[in-house]
This record gives C-alpha cells, sequence and structure tokens, in this order.
C-alpha cells in the first residue's frame, strides 16, 4: 500500500510538473501559520519567489498537544527558525514541492512536579503544497491573499535530547507535520 501511494503521488507531481502555466515575475511574499497562534504559538515568513524557486525565511513557536508529541503528563512548548525552497510546479498557483531545514529549541514540563528540561533539534525535510489565489493582477498573474495547505516529512537531528531525571522524554526522529498557512503576495 505504501509503495502505491508513493508511486501515485510521484506520477501525479510529474504529470503536474508537465503542464504549460504562467512564468512567474520576481516577488515578495508573507505568511503566517493561523494553527500556531490557536496552539499558543506564533508563525511569520518573508519569502522571496525569483522565478519557480521560492526562497521562505520563517520563525514560528507552537504549544505542541500531548496527543501529537506522545508523553503523558508533559507540555511541550517549540520555537525555533527554519529556511525552505521550494519549486512550484504549475507556475504561481498550484502544486509545490521543496526541501528544508530548522533549527528548535524544545521546553518540556512535567505537569505534576512542573520540572522543567529543554531539547535541541535539527531538522531535515521535504514537503508539498498547493496554493490558492483569490485574485489575479491585471496580466492574469494571481496575486495578494493565498491560502496554502502543506505537509513536510523530517528526519529529526535531536542534538541536546530533553531526559527528566530518569527518565528520557521521548522524541521522534521522523515528523509528520501538516499545516495550512495564509499569505500575501505583492
Amino acid at each position: 500500500m505504501k509503495k502505491l501511494l508513493i508511486t501515485a503521488l510521484t506520477l501525479l507531481l510529474f504529470t503536474v510538473s508537465q503542464a504549460q502555466t504562467e512564468k512567474p515575475t520576481p516577488t515578495w511574499e508573507v505568511e503566517v501559520d493561523p494553527i500556531a497562534f490557536f496552539l499558543k504559538g506564533y508563525s511569520a515568513h518573508v519569502i522571496y519567489q525569483p522565478n519557480r524557486v521560492r526562497l521562505d525565511v520563517g520563525i514560528f513557536g507552537v504549544q505542541q498537544p500531548e496527543s501529537f508529541h506522545g508523553n503523558k503528563g508533559c507540555k511541550l512548548m517549540t520555537h525555533g527558525y527554519g529556511i525552505k525552497a521550494s519549486y512550484l510546479l504549475q507556475g504561481t498557483k498550484g502544486f509545490y514541492t521543496g526541501i528544508g531545514t530548522g533549527y528548535t529549541s524544545n521546553k518540556a514540563t512535567h505537569k505534576e512536579s512542573g520540572v522543567e528540561e529543554t531539547g535541541k533539534t535539527i531538522g531535515i525535510g521535504t514537503h508539498i503544497g498547493y496554493r490558492f489565489f483569490f485574485q489575479k493582477d491585471q496580466d492574469g498573474t494571481p496575486k495578494g491573499l493565498y491560502i496554502t495547505p502543506w505537509i513536510s516529512l523530517d528526519y529529526n537531528i535531536h542534538t541536546d535530547k530533553i531526559k527528566f531525571e530518569g527518565k528520557e522524554f521521548q522524541q521522534d526522529k521522523f515528523g509528520v507535520f501538516p499545516t495550512v498557512h495564509v499569505g500575501y503576495r505583492f
């Protein structure tokens, strides 16, 4: 099943990438992740798009739900920054894929005792997404407000592991991160 899904996704991306679409013009964009704000955090990204490549620099923070990090009886607050490079398969709107890396500081709090421990992580991964625009400029190029759902698969290198006395906080080597960004293309 897993191989079938990967094969289907690869064929979809290849087919989409062959489509003739508009040639993007150089521009700047800004994005936020509204889900981060709902999870007592923040998110801000600045993007430069010289052509079909988008270069993204961002900062973020989120209080991860216990169900996400899997360590019962603990709170986890993550702060970090990252960079991503994406390739726009259809021009400005539509599918994109890319690679990225980030650095996070993860503060875990044992709820019962109040003890706090901090760890550091470097993540390296790949992502795929889709951009929906709500308006176009005079020549038909998408601009203005957009929404982009995306998902990443990351390999995490825990450079400083979180350890409570007598117990290690479990952190995965691989992470899946689905989210939705809201952006503005100038």
